[in-house]
C-alpha cells in the first residue's frame, strides 16, 4: 500500500498448513481487505504446504472477492498476461502439457510453485516448462523455497523471493519479496527486505568430549 502497487502476487503457500487455524484465517482475510480497499488486486496459487483434497483457499478468497486465482488460462491485465501453475507432485507431472492459453498481451509472466533443477534442489525442469509452454514468458514467479534465488533459464529470468517470515529456526537471512517493475517486455526484478519477528540464535559447539545430559 505504501508503495502504490498495481498488485500483489502470490507464489503459493499462503498458509503454512493446509488447515491453519481461526485465528490466521481472520489476519489473513484482514490483510487482504485492505488491499481491497485500496484497490490493489491479490493475486494467487496454490502450494503444496495449503493443498487440500476438495475445496481450495484459492476458491474461497475468490467467492470472498478479495483475491484472484491464477490458472493456465491465464489472466490479462492491461498489456499483461499472469498465467499460474499451481504446485502439481512428481507423479503427476507426466501428465501436465503446460497448455498456456495464448493472449493479445506484450508481457506475460507465469506463477508456479516448486523446486527445480536450475536452482541445484529438486527434480521438477524448468527448461521443459519454457519450452513446451505456446506462450512466450518473459520472466516466472516462483514459491517453495524460502531463500531467495534468480536465475536466468532459457534467456528467462527466473525469480524465488524466498518467504516472508521465518518458518523454521535455521532461516537466518532477513526475509523479504521481490518488486516487479514491467516496462514494455521488459521485467525488472529487485529484492526487498522487510521487517519480521526478531530471533536471537545461541550457537553452542558441541564436541565429543560435551556433557549433553
Amino acid at each position: 500500500i505504501e508503495k502504490n502497487v498495481d498488485g500483489v502476487i502470490h507464489a503459493g503457500d499462503l498458509f503454512h498448513r493446509s488447515r491453519p487455524n481461526i485465528k490466521t484465517l481472520t489476519d489473513t482475510f484482514s490483510q487482504l481487505q485492505r488491499l481491497e480497499a485500496e484497490n490493489i488486486p491479490f493475486y494467487l496459487i496454490v502450494g503444496n504446504h495449503e493443498s487440500t483434497r476438495d475445496k481450495q483457499w484459492s476458491e474461497l478468497i475468490e467467492e470472498l472477492d478479495i483475491g484472484h486465482y491464477l490458472d493456465p488460462g491465464g489472466m490479462q491485465i492491461g498489456n499483461v498476461g499472469l498465467y499460474g501453475q499451481d504446485h502439481v507432485p512428481k507423479n503427476r507431472r507426466g501428465e501436465l502439457m503446460y497448455e498456456y492459453r495464448r493472449m493479445d498481451t506484450r508481457t506475460n509472466i507465469l506463477v508456479t510453485h516448486g523446486l527445480f533443477e536450475q536452482f541445484g534442489m529438486g527434480d521438477w525442469d524448468m527448461e521443459r516448462v519454457l519450452e513446451q509452454s505456446p506462450v512466450k514468458f518473459d520472466a516466472v514467479l516462483l514459491g517453495d523455497n524460502h531463500t531467495p534465488q534468480t536465475e536466468t533459464i532459457k534467456s528467462t529470468p527466473v525469480t524465488y523471493c524466498g518467504s516472508t517470515e521465518r518458518t523454521a529456526a535455521d532461516q537466518r537471512e532477513a526475509r523479504g519479496y521481490n518488486m516487479i517493475t514491467i516496462n514494455g517486455s521488459d521485467v525488472n526484478i529487485k529484492h526487498e527486505k522487510i521487517d519480521t519477528r526478531e530471533f536471537t540464535y545461541i550457537d553452542i559447539d558441541v564436541s565429543e568430549d560435551t556433557d549433553t545430559n
